[in-house]
């Protein structure tokens, strides 16, 4: 693992590599002739560090074969012909599917191509199937995704999962299928009877009950509606959807107990065998059947290797090496896919597990053991207190999961669910193991009867139904999930060594008897428990600097976020109070940049609180990711031009303010100055109050009518363009109004009649900042726009080559920072 992630951070050469791994082995053998010693210990690990090195060269560094197909990105539009290589993944208006390539026709005639292609539609296509010899013609690239600190590496993941280039297709016209039955006769025999699994759920039961069994039984969630998706996030029950250890282990534990049941009717075999190691050696079967009736995703897999591995243990005579189990699945799953380690279901299963095996006997060496006598209490009373232990014994496993991985959740997710206990305790026992089960008869019955098999997937869902019911109930519970920032990770680690620490303190507690004076426990691991208060003193102070340190901060700061083809401006004012300038958005809606794009760069930021959002005009660029944001942050004021849409979106903008009883401003040339501590915030557009017209994107009025905005902190300036175009620049030039500023948010993202010669010599700035991403559609930042902006003196900064453009000063002093460079 250490050399894994070494070489993501630190790569080397591959032939250093090589020389060192070499000398290493030859140090190692000449060790092992020798008495043992910690220096081959040494030697082993330097070892394995540099093979975990090596492992990843191949899936970081790009393929230099002249037939792989990523020489094709950017090429423009090109036919391609490719095998379907995994169960196409399609919802209501996406389908994507893995494609292997085999050819590609471009300028040069048809060529032998290899590499993995992600097709991507924004349609549901539901006509192919895994095997599928498909002709297509696509536009290949690769998504880059959006440069600011905290954004998801999207391209990054995908190289990481061997993906070679995206194949976007506009239209389902574009794809021709050329012959079936392409991949392997077994995967396809397992395709064939996924696909009918899916046909008899979705007769036995509606929506969303045959989507969570879809999920439970053949891992396909695109059935689920996406609000019940964020009610099992919200509550900390989502893993319960994805075919997991959880699901596996219960495989594993029903097989085993019920082919040691029948294996028990045979006084043969009891004498003659040890029954639990026959018993998990059958249960292999019906293992690595359900993986593959699941898809053998790689989560599946990496599942199955886990539960395996436990069972090794058993069938080699050591059930309780449980951690050398756990750390042999990780060894086999790294060793073939050593990119699984930064795969955030690898993190949180093998966190999960560990957390289980190491916290639960700790927890569990609490619950007062019965005295001798007591032991041989009646079966009607001992019956209850085994239950009760046995209760203890879940909700100690559930919480040692839920401690283990909290930090992880909060780094990824920025979510911590506080009825996750409780939900838990609830929805595991019904779809894990009711459900699951259930179902898990009616695909064994499937093979004999489709109509029996349907009768029992509808008996399911009637328990599928309360469940979703429960879950509803607990999501609606106020405080049921907190909002968090990202984490540091020197945050995480302090957790993680609290948790060890308390956990040892109480097993050892329990060690020397509850019934000794705490005080003198208490001395006798002094180390430990001082420990335990440096690390608790540590959190504490960590949150005093955190809220300290944006009231203290005697800095202008304004951040130019990467939101492609719109607007999104953090402002953070000296003492602390923060400012969004618009949201970014898609124009169709599909893609929800406050989600993806603005929220993660603010919890990374470790900012949860906004004072005022800011709405220069109400179209979708600028519109539509401010809506997560008023919806799961602390905002205070919103302030608007005025104007207002028809936009369905726009509405539950305005309704969202409203319910969550946000201060709403419309602002003008005629409001008054904004000063705070020292800065003034001046409004320059639009000149009066506005009618309340409907906004259209053709409609350059609208443009013209956003908002402009100017910062000044003493001898620096900072302009906000907005969206104007020549018409509102040439009024804001006559009007007199001071437009001096060293850093300008170029208008209207640099399309071509924006930045006028007259506008740019009134501004004069010093930097010019461009928030754009050319679109087949919009040719921006124009050619003319970037020629003016050069001939007026202007460094020129592009979100889309630069990414996030950060611009401090503390009234002096100017600083431009951008996240990436060319």
């Amino acid at each position: 693992m250490a050399g894994i992630a070494l070489s993501a951070f630190i790569p080397l050469p591959f032939a250093w590599l090589v020389i060192l791994l070499a000398a290493m082995l030859a140090l190692l053998m000449f060790l092992l002739t020798r008495p043992p010693g910690v220096s081959a210990l040494l030697a082993c690990m330097a070892v394995f560090l540099l093979s975990g090195h090596m492992s990843m060269q191949s899936v970081l560094k790009p393929s230099t074969d002249p037939g792989d197909i990523s020489r094709y990105d950017g090429q423009g539009k090109v036919t391609l012909e490719g095998v379907v290589i995994e169960s196409p993944n399609v919802t209501f208006d996406r389908t994507e599917m893995l494609l292997e390539a085999t050819s590609v026709r471009a300028f040069h005639g048809k060529e032998a191509a290899r590499g993995r292609i992600l097709l991507v539609m924004k349609d549901r296509v539901d006509t192919f199937k895994y095997g599928d010899l498909l002709r297509v013609q696509a536009k290949l690239g690769i998504t880059r995704g959006y440069k600011n600190p905290g954004a998801f590496d999207y391209a990054r993941y995908l190289r990481l999962k061997g993906v070679s280039l995206q194949g976007f297709v506009h239209h389902p016209s574009s794809i021709v299928l050329i012959r079936e039955r392409q991949g392997s006769a077994f995967r396809q025999g397992i395709e064939a009877f996924r696909d009918r699994l899916k046909r008899v759920i979705r007769q036995a039961a509606e929506a969303p009950e045959s989507g969570i069994l879809e999920a439970l039984i053949v891992g396909e969630r695109s059935g689920i509606p996406a609000e019940t998706q964020e009610q099992f996030n919200r509550t900390g029950t989502a893993h319960i959807l994805s075919i997991s250890g959880l699901h596996i282990s219960i495989i594993a534990l029903v097989s085993v107990g019920l082919i040691r049941f029948l294996l028990k009717r045979s006084e043969y075999l009891l004498l003659r065998f040890s029954l639990i190691k026959v018993a998990a050696f059958l249960s292999l079967v019906p293992i690595f059947f359900y993986g593959f009736v699941a898809g053998m995703s790689i989560p599946t897999v990496r599942s199955v290797i886990m539960v395996v591995s436990f069972l090794i243990a058993v069938l080699i005579g050591r059930p309780r090496e449980l951690l050398n189990a756990l750390g042999l699945a990780a060894f086999l799953i790294l060793l073939f896919s050593p990119a699984s380690l930064f795969d955030i279901s690898f993190q949180l299963s093998f966190m999960a597990v560990f957390s289980i095996l190491y916290l639960t006997p700790k927890l569990t060496a609490c619950i007062p053991r019965p005295e001798r006598e007591e032991t041989e209490d009646p079966v009607w009373r001992a019956w209850p207190r085994k239950w009760l232990v046995s209760l203890i014994l879940f909700l100690s496993a559930s919480l040692a999961a839920t401690l283990g991985t909290a930090p992880l959740v909060a780094l990824y997710f920025n979510r911590l669910s506080l009825v996750a206990l409780p939900a838990n305790l609830v929805i595991v026992p019904l779809l894990g193991f009711v459900v699951l089960i259930t179902g898990l008869a009616a695909m064994a019955l499937s093979f004999v009867s489709e109509a029996a098999a349907s009768s029992i997937f509808y008996l399911a869902s009637l328990v599928v139904r309360p469940s979703l019911e429960i879950l509803d109930w607990m999501d609606r519970i106020p405080g049921s999930s907190v909002i968090v920032t990202t984490p540091g990770l020197h945050e995480i680690i302090a957790f993680y060594l609290l948790v060890g620490v308390l956990a040892g303190l109480l097993s050892k507690r329990q060690e020397t008897g509850f019934k000794k004076p705490l005080a003198d426990f208490l001395r006798l691991h002094r180390r430990c428990v001082v420990l335990a208060l440096f690390l608790a003193f540590f959190f504490i102070a960590d949150m005093i600097f955190l809220a300290v340190r944006e009231r203290n901060e005697g800095m202008l700061r304004v951040t130019f976020l990467d939101v492609g083809h719109g607007n999104a401006t953090l402002v953070e004012f000296p003492g602390g109070r923060r400012m969004l300038v618009d949201g970014g958005g898609s124009f169709d809606g599909r893609f929800d940049f406050g989600r993806h794009v603005v929220a993660p760069f603010l919890w990374k930021m470790r900012i949860n609180r906004i004072d005022t959002v800011i709405l220069t005009h109400p179209h979708p660029d600028h519109l539509n990711g401010l809506l997560f944001i008023l919806d799961h942050f602390d905002v205070r004021e919103l302030w608007t031009n005025g104007e207002r849409s028809d936009d369905p979106i726009f509405k539950c903008f305005m309704n969202t303010a409203g319910a969550k009883k946000i201060i709403t401003k419309t602002v003008n040339a005629r409001s008054e100055l904004c000063l705070e501590n020292g800065v003034s915030l001046e409004i320059l557009n639009p000149p009066g109050l506005i009618s309340g017209r409907r906004p259209l994107l053709s409609d350059p009025e609208s443009n013209n009518s956003s908002l402009v905005l100017k910062l000044s902190f003493r001898e620096h300036g900072i302009l906000l363009g907005g969206d104007i175009a020549a018409e509102a620049e040439a009024r804001l030039v006559q009007s007199g109004a001071d437009l001096r500023s060293d850093v300008l948010l170029v208008p209207h993202h640099g399309l071509r009649r924006s930045c006028g010669t007259p506008f740019l010599r009134r501004v004069n700035p010093a930097y010019a900042v461009i928030s754009a991403r050319e679109t087949p559609f919009l040719r921006a930042p124009h050619p003319e726009v970037l020629e003016r902006l050069e001939r007026a003196g202007a460094t020129v900064y592009r979100t889309d080559h630069h990414g996030a453009v950060t611009v401090e000063t503390e009234g002096r002093n100017l600083l431009v920072r951008p996240y990436k460079s060319d």
